[in-house]
């Protein structure tokens, strides 16, 4: 039998349990818009910057990507203790940590009190939770349970509520009602208990064992590509590349010639949004067709749905269940992060 339909040769690998919290992401998203928002009414800002690290910060670029048209003032996505820009009375500082922990992020908030700029800290807890309680800084507590990876549906979507409250985005009730029962049928389509002839997540899984994985994408899948990667990197302990477009074409794109010895073991996934400008539509065609001119093993994905909000989670969950997958056909625990938590000892 293939390894991937034995749910329980599946469960002698994942010891956590993780298949359960990736399934769970309904519920998640459920529990995202039943966080409290009760935040002080302030005057728009003129920029906003995100900091977060890892999957909170795979958060933020989600929410960039959602609000693909949609921004009429400058937002920023960090991930190192240094400014872009001199803060000012303006900018709005929203500070990401799942854990309440994170190095990078508490030297930003202290940061941003030195600064004085409007602060906004989102958080389950830990030393940044403290800090914005000592300093009064209005804050947002996540109250969902999971490795920061696997909460990222809950952070993306409270955050999208966030910037809603803040009158910096438009979301709609039906939006959200959609979403649910599109990322219900997808859990169902991906789950350890559908079979492999029918899963579309294992088969992906099964082409990217014995390959580099590379994911390409463009428009509002520019972030995913980027969740794919690390997904892969933490729940499979597997190398993986990114890229997106248009970028790629000046300059990656290069490298598909035989002269790169690597070529043969690649496997490149593009994925692709429901709906995209000609301009980007012109470029994933020409992706395709230089891909088959050079013979690399490669596999599109185009979203089947219809909002940005559902492409995003739906195909959020596509690669949270392949690189699953791919940890459990590589017999590794998917949850276990050894190397992770030994650099952060390190550099603390």
């Amino acid at each position: 039998m293939n390894l991937l339909d034995d749910p329980k040769a599946i469960g002698a690998i994942d010891i956590t349990n993780m298949s359960k919290r990736i399934s769970n992401a309904s519920s998640m998203l459920e529990a995202a818009m039943n966080t409290e928002i009760d935040l002080p009414i302030a005057e728009k800002p003129s920029s906003v910057i995100l900091v977060g690290m890892g999957g909170s910060a795979i958060a933020c670029d989600l929410l960039k990507d959602y609000m693909d048209g949609q921004f009429d003032i400058p937002t920023t996505v960090i991930r190192e203790p240094l400014f872009p820009y001199t803060l000012n009375s303006k900018t709005l500082l929203i500070v990401n940590s799942f854990s309440g922990n994170t190095e990078e992020s508490i030297m930003m908030f202290n940061k941003g009190l030195e600064a004085g700029c409007p602060m906004i800290a989102v958080t389950s807890g830990g030393r940044l939770e403290q800090l914005a309680s000592t300093s009064r800084t209005p804050l947002i507590k996540m109250n969902v349970t999971g490795e920061p990876r696997s909460i990222v549906p809950y952070h993306f979507l409270l955050l999208i509520r966030l910037f809603a409250f803040l009158n910096l985005v438009d979301i709609s009730e039906s939006d959200i009602h959609s979403t649910l029962q599109s990322v219900g049928k997808c859990i169902e389509q991906y789950n350890i208990n559908t079979p492999t002839k029918n899963n579309l997540a294992k088969q992906i899984a099964i082409k990217l064992e014995n390959n580099l994985p590379c994911i390409y994408g463009g428009g509002i899948f520019k972030g995913m590509t980027l969740r794919w990667k690390t997904q892969i990197n933490e729940n499979a302990k597997s190398m993986c590349v990114n890229d997106y477009i248009p970028e790629l074409f000046h300059n990656t794109i290069e490298s598909v010639q035989k002269y790169e010895a690597l070529n043969p073991s690649l496997f490149i996934i593009v994925i692709e949004p429901n709906k995209n400008p000609k301009w980007l539509q012109k470029r994933y065609a020409s992706l395709k067709t230089l891909l088959c001119d050079y013979g690399l093993q490669h596999q599109f994905i185009k979203s089947e749905f219809s909002s940005n909000l559902e492409q995003i989670i739906c195909m959020m969950s596509l690669s949270d269940y392949t690189s699953f997958y791919l940890g459990i056909l590589k017999n590794v625990d998917p949850a276990s992060t050894e190397v992770i938590d030994t650099t952060k000892k390190m550099v603390s």
